[in-house]
């Protein structure tokens, strides 16, 4: 399978660890990026599947995608050599949880260009919500990573939230629905007012 990549502006470098410029400078690139992201994930879709209409940003169409990622997605083991460096830099008490399992090469960058299609319907379902980046405080999980901003008090950060979800499909514990489900529990959430 080859599915095109991200290529990140500043590498490997940690959220926590840009400037403010970086993020900013981050955030842009981000955004000129969407349908890049978007009509890669579309084509790789429908090299699959011969529906051509789904990408219409229905809640429908969150199901239809993830059903098709639960269908297609490669989960694979772990290196033995992989796994024993993870072990040996890992507390006693955590290692019970590390992964045996992962998704397969280019998987997780589907699943993540997923998450901007999935932010996409959020956008396109509720006009107080935009794009935005928080810079401060450094301690916030999302911090200095794009964002969809309005619910509130509170942000959707897609990439985070799609490596969540991925790990649930290794686990074996993700429905068809969950996505819309998702959709459903952040549609739910206070919005704030209109900006004018």
């Amino acid at each position: 399978m080859e599915y095109h990549i991200m290529e990140l502006p500043f590498g490997a470098k940690d959220f926590m660890y840009f400037s403010k410029e970086e993020a900013e400078s981050y955030f842009n690139w981000f955004m000129v990026e969407i349908p890049n992201r978007l009509n890669i994930f579309k084509g790789f879709f429908l090299s699959f599947s011969e529906n051509v209409d789904i990408f219409d940003y229905s809640v429908e169409s969150l199901d239809a995608i993830w059903r098709w990622y639960l269908k297609y997605v490669i989960i694979e083991d772990v290196e033995p050599e992989v796994y024993q460096k993870k072990l040996e830099k890992t507390h006693e008490h955590i290692r019970p949880y590390i992964p045996t399992k992962q998704l397969g090469v280019g998987w997780t960058q589907i699943a993540v260009d997923i998450g901007i299609y999935f932010s996409q319907c959020l956008l396109k379902h509720c006009s107080q919500l935009r794009w935005g980046v928080e810079t401060e405080p450094p301690d916030l999980y999302i911090v200095n990573r794009p964002a969809v901003e309005g619910f509130n008090g509170d942000s959707f950060e897609p990439i985070h939230v799609m490596l969540v979800m991925s790990d649930r499909v290794v686990d074996g514990d993700s429905s068809e629905s969950a996505l819309s489900k998702l959709f459903d529990t952040w549609m739910s959430k206070p919005k704030e007012p209109l900006r004018s």
